[in-house]
């Protein structure tokens, strides 16, 4: 706290105050960056980022490795993004009619 901070909050209520707001935005701060981490692909801040989506999820899923799993040969390809297929659907069953 800056000795200009300190005499705009002159006594205990108002130090407590300006700390507690710091804490709260630390923390928020703290959830905002993480929440931008779940996406990115881990290059940012010198490599110390959180890797996220862009980094598991590979727009080329033959080459790279992910945890040391190489994407080209992995587990039976198990770490290769892909495109779903499409489920087949059977056709809906019609009701029969019974006789009452």
């Amino acid at each position: 706290m800056s000795g200009l901070e300190q005499l705009q909050n002159s006594g205990e209520d108002a130090i407590l105050d300006l700390l507690e707001q710091r804490i709260e935005n630390a923390e928020t701060t703290l959830k905002n960056n993480i929440a931008l981490d779940c996406y990115s692909d881990g290059t940012a801040d010198g490599g110390r980022q959180i890797g996220g989506l862009q980094l598991l999820i590979s727009t080329s899923p033959t080459s790279g490795t992910v945890g040391g799993i190489s994407r080209a040969t992995g587990v039976s390809g198990a770490t290769r993004s892909s495109r779903p297929r499409p489920m087949a659907v059977p056709p809906p069953r019609m009701p029969t009619s019974r006789a009452i």
